[in-house]
């Protein structure tokens, strides 16, 4: 495989990560960009930086991030599904199953989902809830350092302004994780560095690791 070919099999790992999350948190669909990802990240930190920490730290922060597929939807039961039934006043209700829910909740949702996270709903307490979210927003910010680390080392071994610029991003959005606008910069990192895997030349020369 030459980096060109790694680097666009990376490419292709985020924007099916990236599917993956729009459909729902739809876990096959970012296991399998995961793979992807994993597999170009793998050759080009061994055969183009000759620094195995560029994968080490992908390979933390994808960890995490599956781990934050498992607890969003959890968070999201427990807290819409309490805030609903205040709303609604029926001890029953949840918010899943009314024809109009929130902006960013298709009412489309699959039935596997819906089945799962209707079972969990009784098993955890609404304070775990909020503790959960807690977690989510400091994984979040670990998710962010993690991927600035590996993109600030591509970017000194290939000098490429692609991962320069990601790991800026991934900066800043880590920062910011306290609040909405850092996810939105997390997220613009991904596709930066999407840009960046896919722009990498056939013959990439790194510079000696430090």
């Amino acid at each position: 495989m030459n980096p060109r070919a790694a680097g666009i099999l990376a490419g292709v790992g985020i924007i099916v990560e990236l599917l993956g999350l729009a459909q729902h948190g739809d876990f096959i669909f970012a296991v399998i960009g995961v793979g992807l990802l994993l597999v170009g990240t793998y050759y080009i930190s061994k055969e183009c930086l000759n620094d195995k920490r560029f994968f080490n730290f992908l390979l933390a922060s994808r960890i995490l991030s599956l781990i934050i597929m498992i607890v969003i939807p959890i968070v999201m039961t427990v807290a819409f599904s309490s805030s609903a039934e205040k709303v609604t006043n029926k001890e029953t209700t949840w918010f899943m199953e009314k024809e109009e829910g929130p902006w960013f909740i298709e009412p489309r949702a699959s039935n596997r989902n819906e089945n799962i996270l209707e079972k969990l709903r009784p098993l955890i307490p609404e304070p775990i809830g909020y503790l959960l979210l807690i977690f989510l927003v400091i994984s979040g910010i670990i998710w962010g350092i993690f991927n600035l680390k590996a993109f600030r080392i591509a970017a000194t071994h290939l000098k490429m302004d692609f991962f320069q610029k990601a790991a800026t991003f991934y900066k800043w959005g880590a920062i910011l994780s306290v609040v909405l606008v850092g996810f939105i910069l997390l997220l613009i990192a991904d596709i930066i560095a999407m840009e960046g895997f896919f722009t990498i030349p056939d013959e990439s020369k790194a510079a000696p690791a430090q």
